[in-house]
């Protein structure tokens, strides 16, 4: 029996979504609440709010205490559980397994005690088949009749469980850091800048040749400083601290320590924490020893760009895809190996149409997995733009920005045309092993120490830039190497010889070759009765693209970073459950907050005035919703002049390989033009009100004469 909302006495059950459909479909004479047109008007006021809020709600209604709850708290049920058999039921018997933890909640609302507040708590609830743990913000409230009689219990709820599990996380993940930072031998060090204490590990204390064991007075530290660049250290560390910024403190040095009687270049990097009033409070960060770091760059930093000039300079075809799976960027040999005119003929054309129909199903999917975060490799054939036939050897490589999302992926494509005609010509036993290691850019490598013995196979000394045919012996092997490099892998070759129970040796170094490469050598070493190393067998591979990689997105993070720090407009991202993510200093500073991840999950309740805090979480929802961009103006609250000001906010929404993640708006202040247009519209009010009482005529017209007032 369907409900008649349009008689008056039935409207308060009118809209609703799906659980007011549901509410107007029961045959509620069975009930023992009887048709609603008998239902007290505390109940009809009731229903009215809860089916019209787009807030989780439920109501305990009556002696019975039968359930109601809205369209926002139906997900909460999930399936094949409760729902919509509870709609109408008596609380005891659907909430079976919480009853006796929500039973005293009720009876206190109902019996006149002051309304309940939990925040996070754990109550598992049968859903979806199945008990699950799930984590509740709730309130029981009262419903009074016109009598003063509690006649239901008013819950509003919002289920926490994925914030919880976040919490669990984050700390799962503070551990990890806690682990990596010890393992990657960081100093750690916190500086009290009211009373000049600097705390600090075990790291720092070796490196700084300190006696106290963990805090000492920052100026005894800082002692170790070398004094050439003591000065420096110190100003940045006042600059930070008095600027109220939250820019990260970055400065390189040198320190001596008095136990190993060694000088080190350092890295410290840290944030300063500020209190409610700008006050800075403590210094803290990592310092790291980047000695050989700077050793190794000092005479190369000004002889290369890590940007597109290595890009350009590798040999093979690199190309930069979008998740559009168009070519955002080529290089010049990556023209020239696809025989085309120019870069032109390249941008923004679908990558996968240069293949053909059974290769392009390869190229999509291995696009699509490199936009997931994995690392493809794949040959494949393909004709240039003047239908030369040729083979590659692609490496796809996924590009993070600083966020972590990926909207590009680097694809390496290197010809192997010729490898593929040399390939058939191998004999099928040994020579199939040699094809895989040539299809997959490995050289092998047998090598006997003792005898001071070389066997490499012709890959090998391609990638050490020799001919095929070349002989090496022990005595050149090491004029292949970098000299840069050459110290470093005599020293892992010394220390892997003398491992005897692992038996294995790892490298990574440039040859010396004028286009050099990067190459990863492994191998395994066998030893004789007397742990001498009498035999070494392992692989070469290239590993120049990605090295090229790691320094491109390097490059590219600072630069992201940068730009958005320093945007004098407002910048944040949300993601696709409403938790900011981001914001940039503009926005922090009007609101008046020093770090974004103090704001909660209410965001906008904190700074939005509340008048229009309705508005923003309508516009949010629609946008959830229709994954569309959206825009409205709405207050925020200056924190320095305590005025809250009219803003114009563009949001659009972000997606990673066509997935809904979330939002990166905008903001433009308005304040003034409104500010501008209500005094307009006050004025012209006022003109009209004088113009009413005046015994002349008064008329106003436009520039063409026609009559807007009289």
């Amino acid at each position: 029996m369907k409900i008649n909302t349009s008689n008056q006495s039935n409207s308060f059950l009118s809209g609703g979504g799906e659980m007011g459909e549901l509410i107007r479909q029961k045959d509620w004479s069975k009930t023992t609440l009887g048709i609603p047109e008998t239902w007290s008007q505390s109940l009809r006021l009731a229903l009215s709010i809860i089916l019209n809020t787009k807030f989780p709600m439920f109501l305990f209604w009556g002696d019975e205490l039968l359930c109601f709850y809205n369209d926002a708290y139906r997900p909460s049920l999930g399936i094949d559980g409760k729902h919509p058999a509870m709609l109408g039921g008596r609380g005891e018997d659907h909430w079976q397994e919480i009853w006796i933890d929500i039973k005293p909640l009720i009876d206190n609302a109902l019996s006149g005690g002051e309304a309940n507040w939990s925040e996070d708590q754990l109550l598992p609830i049968y859903r979806n088949g199945k008990m699950e743990n799930a984590y509740w913000t709730f309130s029981y409230s009262p419903i009074n009749n016109e009598y003063g009689k509690s006649e239901g219990v008013f819950v509003t709820c919002v289920e926490t469980t994925k914030k919880m599990e976040a919490i669990k996380e984050l700390k799962i993940s503070q551990e990890k850091l806690e682990f990596a930072i010890n393992a990657t031998e960081l100093g750690t060090w916190d500086l009290d800048i009211k009373t000049n204490i600097f705390q600090y590990n075990q790291q720092i204390k070796h490196w700084y040749g300190l006696d106290a064991e963990n805090e000492i007075e920052v100026s005894v530290a800082l002692k170790s400083v070398v004094e050439e660049d003591l000065p420096r250290v110190i100003n940045k560390m006042a600059m930070l601290t008095e600027s109220k910024s939250d820019e990260m403190l970055e400065v390189q040095y040198r320190a001596f320590s008095k136990f190993d009687q060694k000088e080190r270049t350092l890295l410290a990097k840290g944030k300063v924490l500020f209190d409610e009033n700008g006050e800075a409070l403590r210094l803290s960060g990592t310092i790291q020893d980047i000695t050989e770091e700077v050793a190794y760059k000092k005479n190369q930093e000004e002889k290369y760009n890590f940007n597109t000039m290595l890009l350009e300079s590798n040999p093979d075809c690199v190309k930069i895809i979008n998740n559009e799976g168009k070519i955002n960027y080529m290089n010049e040999n990556g023209v020239l190996l696809l025989e085309g005119e120019n870069k032109d003929y390249f941008q923004n054309r679908l990558w996968e149409t240069m293949w053909g129909d059974q290769e392009r199903i390869l190229v999509h999917e291995a696009v699509e997995k490199a936009f997931q975060g994995q690392n493809i490799n794949f040959q494949a054939p393909a004709m240039t733009v003047k239908g030369t036939y040729k083979w590659w050897d692609i490496i796809i490589t996924a590009l993070p920005n600083v966020d972590g999302n990926i909207k590009e992926v680097l694809a390496v494509s290197r010809d192997i045309s010729q490898i593929k005609i040399d390939e058939k010509k191998l004999e099928e036993s040994e020579e199939l092993l040699r094809f895989a290691l040539e299809g997959g850019n490995l050289g092998f490598f047998d090598t006997y120490p003792q005898k001071k013995e070389l066997n490499w196979s012709a890959k090998t000394k391609e990638l050490y830039g020799l001919a095929p045919d070349s002989y090496v012996t022990w005595e050149n092997y090491e004029s292949l190497i970098h000299p840069d490099d050459f110290e470093n892998s005599r020293k892992v070759m010394s220390e892997s010889l003398k491992n005897v129970n692992s038996g294995l040796y790892e490298n990574e170094y440039r040859t010396a070759s004028e286009n050099y490469r990067w190459l990863r050598v492994s191998g395994k070493i066998k030893f004789d009765e007397n742990n001498r190393a009498n035999r070494i067998t392992g692989i070469v591979q290239d590993i120049t693209n990605k090295k090229l990689v790691e320094l491109e997105i390097n490059e590219s993070e600072k630069n992201f970073r940068m730009l958005a720090d320093q945007a004098p407009m407002w910048i944040w991202l949300i993601g696709e459950v409403g938790n900011l993510q981001y914001a940039n200093p503009a926005f922090l500073n009007f609101v008046g907050v020093d770090q974004y991840s103090k704001f909660t999950e209410n965001i906008w309740e904190t700074v939005v005035h509340p008048d229009d805090v309705s508005v923003v979480y309508e516009n949010y929802g629609e946008g959830t919703i229709s994954q569309k961009p959206f825009r409205f103006e709405c207050r925020i609250k200056n924190a320095v002049t305590d005025i809250y000001e009219w803003f114009f906010l563009n949001v659009v929404p972000r997606k990673e390989a066509d997935k809904f993640v979330g939002f990166i708006g905008t903001a433009t202040n308005i304040h003034q033009q409104k500010t501008q247009l209500f005094a307009l519209k006050e004025s012209e009010e006022r003109f009209r009100t004088l113009a009413e009482t005046l015994p002349v005529l008064v008329w106003i017209t436009d520039e063409n004469g026609n009559a807007e007032y009289a």
